[in-house]
């Protein structure tokens, strides 16, 4: 009894004790209301088809009476053939009779009574053992075909099928380890292209688990094509010898058909050849060899199922000879040089060409060839091609053969280059060289535009010539060379075979010409078009003209470059100032350099409005009727032109009247002036100042504002020298012009030559019309100048005076026209006689009523109206200087300055030089 069986015993066994213990316990335990309980039931992990099993449910607990149902895969279930069901009181069961696959399910009994229902569940498993549907029988296949086999199975769960094989050693393996070609899938063996080695047993195994798994062998076997072992001829085997060679089959199915076959040619026996056939093999025999037999001998074999062939070169080797021999050649350079060593032998000989006999090897490149037949063939040989060449055939039979030949080239007279160009710089010695090739004696003339050149007329010509290894190489010399010396040169080189030419085209490289007919093709206010001609391009492409101008003013001027291609011969030069003289020179630039300029164009751009306004402008009230107006013309390059003058506009301050303008020609002084008069007393105007040109007026200056004088301002005094030593001058002065006008104070100032004025103020009730300046630097020169005031403002400025101050002595000072001349002797008494040196300044000043070069009091005192306020003695920068008159110096007999005591003379010492 198997395990099963014993299974089920137990099953049944366990059931039936349940049924009789629910059973005592109905009838121990009182009656009671309950719904029903399953006691659950268990199977087995799977059955096998066939078996027989029951299934009893059984109830644990509950109030009968109770009914039972049965279900598999939650479907109702009835009684049929494959199945019972059998039901009591308190259990039922469900019997299999006999398992098949379609019993494979999930079983449920449901129980229910009055007062509920349970129910269980549980999965019955059956299996079915492998077991085989078709077999594949023992195959024979032809090498080449291909094999497929397939073992089908049935069994559940579904067996997994094995092809396996064996290998050398007869292990038992899967046949993908054994050959990768074999494929297996879905239990289908397939081979594509069956192989020899293919052949042996193979077995189909299947298994699922369910008892031991099962197998099923397989034999193929090959039937092969027939193959042939390889065979070779015995080497170097000559004319007379004998020998075999035998064709075998290794591989293959007989019978096996042999036949023999040379150079493709089918071959049966004869007297010198013979064939000899065997089962698996074939024999050839040669009794005497000859050259005849050399050649591809093929050995074929065939059988039911396909052939085999293979092929050995039988070589007879051979002595090699010349078949035909080269010859000696004499040839011009330039023509192919082709030599014939043919050769026959066996193994085919070489033919080995080598220069100088032997000694140097030939080295092909483009001019020289060799080929497989022995040819040498030389193109366009050349003079180092000359000498003896030597033909060497070999095939390692027998000796070597040598055959020796010689090459002659003649060179005509050559030139390797027919033309080129030669540029040489002007003044430059030119050389023009010419190096022709050929055999000597070789000679070279050269020529000038076609013609011989005769040196003895030419003397800046000379002519050089020299031997080279190739020929003569000739110079020609042109010294200094001049734009004549450009023309075509030609060099003849001649020998015995021949003559040749070449050419020189020499130029004469300078750099450009100037340039011509420059002109000014229009001009406006700040451009200007500018055109020229072309010029001689000194054999150098013009790269560019240079384009220079500048102001022409007559001193030093900033130059200014416009650069433009050569393809231009005009030029439009912007940005220029108008009302402006300007000069312009164009000059070419090639690669030798810049060329000479073209003579210098001038030309004056257009006027425009003045564009500033008058500078340094100052007003002053110079009476109770007029007003002194002074100003500086614009900075020079904002005139656009040149000045005509200047419209001096003036209004009442705080009027809506325009102004009044008067017309004033331009000064050629730096500084203007004008006084406008006939203006009302007391009374403050606005007065502008405007310059004008030939194209209009340019912007006024600032609006200033000056007021007439309540009074008239005192006229300055005459005034002279009294008296100059090394470090002192003494000055007198007489009283003022006019006696109806009140004077306050004088101001007197001085300034040497190249520093600033000093300004010494003095109250006219004090000063006695007599001062003396001290603090002075000795041998130098002064001027000085003094101005009256009142309480109106200062008056004009006196004439001016140069004095010079000495070593010792002093100098007397006078009018313009009168000279004082002292000369004071002092004598030492008792000791000492002093011989007394004269020295004589004279001091010259001239009146000049033009104002144009008067100097302001203070150089660097911004100027401001004056407004008739009252006398301030330090503002003395309102104050103009006076003409500045010629100095005349003589010489004097002086006395020490400490003696100087005029009475009445007052003195600043030198720290009140820094009043101003």
């Amino acid at each position: 009894m198997d395990f099963t069986k014993k299974h089920i015993l137990k099953t049944r066994r366990r059931y039936f004790m349940t049924i009789i213990l629910a059973s005592s316990c109905l009838s121990v335990f009182p009656a009671h209301t309950a719904s029903p309980k399953i006691q659950p039931f268990n199977l087995a992990a799977h059955f096998r088809t066939g078996e027989k099993v029951t299934l009893f449910c059984a109830i644990k607990s509950g109030t009968p009476p109770f009914s039972f149902a049965w279900m598999k895969n939650s479907q109702p279930l009835s009684e049929d053939a494959s199945v019972e069901i059998h039901q009591l009181k308190d259990f039922s069961s469900l019997v299999f009779p006999s398992l098949n696959l379609e019993s494979r399910g999930n079983y449920t009994c449901k129980v229910s009574n009055a007062f509920g229902s349970d129910f269980y569940t549980e999965f019955l498993n059956v299996v079915v053992p492998p077991k085989w549907k078709s077999l594949p029988k023992d195959q024979e296949v032809v090498v080449g075909d291909n094999l497929s086999l397939r073992c089908e199975v049935e069994g559940y769960p579904i067996p997994v099928v094995l092809w396996k094989g064996f290998d050398k050693e007869n292990i038992n393996k899967a046949v993908q380890q054994l050959n990768p070609r074999i494929q297996t899938e879905d239990a289908i063996f397939e081979i594509n292209g069956v192989k020899e080695e293919d052949e042996g047993d193979y077995v189909c195994e299947a298994s699922n688990g369910i008892g031991n798994g099962i197998t099923h062998s397989v034999v193929i076997s090959v039937l092969g094509y027939p193959r042939i072992q390889p065979f070779i001829f015995p080497e170097k085997l000559t004319e007379g010898q004998k020998t075999k060679v035998l064709c075998t089959v290794i591989d293959g199915t007989g019978p096996f058909k042999f036949l023999w076959y040379k150079n493709d040619l089918a071959l049966m026996s004869s007297p010198s050849v013979t064939i000899q056939n065997g089962e698996e093999y074939s024999m050839l025999l040669f009794n005497s060899l000859s050259t005849e037999h050399g050649g591809n001998y093929s050995c074929v074999v065939t059988n039911a199922f396909g052939k085999d062939s293979y092929s050995s070169q039988f070589i007879i080797n051979v002595p090699p000879s010349i078949s035909q021999e080269p010859v000696d050649q004499t040839l011009q350079e330039g023509d192919a040089a082709s030599f014939l060593c043919h050769a026959s032998g066996f193994p085919q000989p070489t033919v080995t060409w080598m220069k100088e006999e032997g000694i140097k090897e030939i080295i092909e490149d483009e001019r020289i060839k060799t080929f497989s037949n022995g040819t040498l063939i030389i193109s366009n040989v050349k003079k180092t091609d000359e000498g003896i060449y030597s033909c060497t055939v070999s095939n390692n039979i027998g000796q070597d053969l040598h055959k020796l030949v010689s090459l002659t080239v003649f060179v005509p007279a050559r030139f390797e280059e027919k033309f080129t160009m030669k540029n040489v710089r002007r003044g430059e010695t030119a050389t023009l060289k010419c190096e022709a090739v050929g055999d000597k004696p070789l000679s070279i003339t050269w020529t000038k535009d076609k013609a011989e050149i005769d040196f003895k007329k030419h003397t800046r010509l000379e002519k050089f010539d020299r031997d080279v290894e190739k020929g003569l190489s000739s110079e020609l010399i042109i010294r200094t060379s001049d734009r004549k010396d450009g023309a075509l040169y030609g060099c003849l080189a001649k020998n015995e075979y021949g003559s040749d030419e070449r050419n020189v085209k020499l130029l004469v490289v300078e750099v450009p010409a100037q340039p011509l007919d420059v002109k000014v093709k229009e001009v406006w206010s700040r451009t200007t078009s500018i055109i020229w001609s072309a010029p001689y391009s000194g054999n150098s492409p013009i790269t560019k003209y240079i384009i220079q101008y500048w102001r022409d003013r007559g001193g030093p001027h900033r130059l200014l470059e416009d650069i433009i291609p050569s393809s231009q011969t005009t030029v439009l030069l912007k940005n220029l100032k108008p009302g402006t003289p300007y000069a312009v020179t164009v000059l070419g630039e090639n690669e030798i350099g810049q060329g000479q300029p073209s003579d210098v164009l001038k030309f004056i751009t257009g006027d425009e409005e003045p564009s500033g306004p008058p500078t340094d402008v100052w007003i002053e009230a110079k009476s109770s009727s007029s007003i002194l107006v002074t100003w500086k013309p614009p900075p020079r390059e904002l005139w656009y032109g040149e000045l005509r003058g200047y419209f001096v506009g003036y209004k009442v301050d705080a009027s809506s009247h325009p102004y009044s303008f008067k017309t004033v020609d331009n000064a050629v002084n730096d500084s203007q002036e004008y006084a406008l008069t006939n203006l009302m007393k007391s009374t403050k105007y606005n007065i502008v100042v405007k310059a004008y040109n030939s194209a209009g007026t340019g912007p006024p200056s600032q609006d200033l504002v000056a007021k007439t004088l309540d009074g008239d301002v005192p006229e300055a005094p005459a005034f002279t020298v009294v008296a100059a030593s090394e470090s002192k001058i003494s000055l007198r002065w007489g009283d003022p012009p006019s006696r109806s006008i009140p004077v306050t104070g004088y101001t007197l100032h001085y300034r040497k030559d190249g520093s600033e004025w000093y300004h010494i103020p003095i109250i006219a009730s004090s000063s006695k019309n007599r001062f003396t300046i001290t603090g002075l630097e000795s041998s130098t020169p002064y001027k000085i100048y003094i101005t009256a005031s009142n309480q109106y403002g200062n008056g004009e400025p006196s004439d001016m005076l140069t004095v010079t101050t000495s070593m010792k002595g002093f100098v007397i000072g006078n009018s313009e026209t009168y000279v004082d001349l002292s000369v004071i002797v002092p004598v030492a008494a008792c000791v000492l006689a002093f011989i007394v040196v004269t020295i004589v300044v004279i001091i010259y000043y001239r009146k000049s009523k033009a104002r144009n070069n008067l100097e302001r009091a203070l150089q660097g005192g911004k100027p401001f109206p004056y407004t008739g306020s009252t006398q301030r003695y330090i503002d003395i920068d309102k104050t103009r200087l006076p003409a500045e008159p010629g100095t005349l110096t003589s010489s004097y007999a002086t006395i020490p300055a400490d003696q100087i005591t005029e009475e009445g003379t007052q003195e600043m010492k030198a720290f009140m030089h820094g009043v101003s």
